[in-house]
């Protein structure tokens, strides 16, 4: 463990960021507080965000992926949900515009991600657990969904020069 979990629980959180009218016909999959909660302990357990990320700011990045990124129609379907992971991949072990320190990643504008999966420069289709992938290419990101069921998986920012 690389951090100490901050010790907080549903009650001591604010009320969720307001999210755009997002459940229509129910195929969006909008999650409650106590799962936002929990996915923010794992990622800061686990190291893939710092402790100094709040849990607020957690939120704030979960709202902005469902209203910029759900709903958006790819060559594979339509966006209606993201992995527990991708919230991660989002917010980074360091800031998307930080310079490169080594062993740490870092996160990804949600815009750049919304230009990948609008306007892919190349599409890869992959097979991973028995789950069919589609990771995209676009100029500055990587982004890799489940083509079953229109899932967020991760996203990746390009590695070196590429960015």
């Amino acid at each position: 463990m690389c951090t100490i979990v901050p010790k907080i629980s549903i009650k001591d959180t604010i009320k969720s960021p307001s999210i755009k009218n997002k459940t229509k016909d129910n195929i969006y999959k909008i999650l409650s507080e106590q799962e936002l909660l929990d996915g923010y302990k794992a990622a800061v357990s686990t190291c893939d965000i710092s402790s100094f990320v709040g849990f607020s700011h957690y939120k704030e990045v979960y709202k902005n992926i469902v209203n910029e990124l759900f709903g958006i129609e790819t060559k594979d379907g339509i966006i209606t949900k993201k992995s527990p992971h991708f919230i991660d991949r989002i917010i980074g072990q360091i800031a998307h515009d930080s310079p490169n320190v080594k062993g740490m990643r870092k996160g990804e504008k949600i815009e750049d991600v919304e230009h990948t999966l609008k306007n892919p420069s190349r599409i890869k289709k992959i097979k991973v657990d028995g789950e069919y992938r589609s990771k995209y290419s676009g100029d500055k990101c990587f982004a890799t969904i489940d083509t079953d069921r229109g899932r967020l998986i991760q996203t990746n920012p390009f590695k070196g020069d590429k960015k």
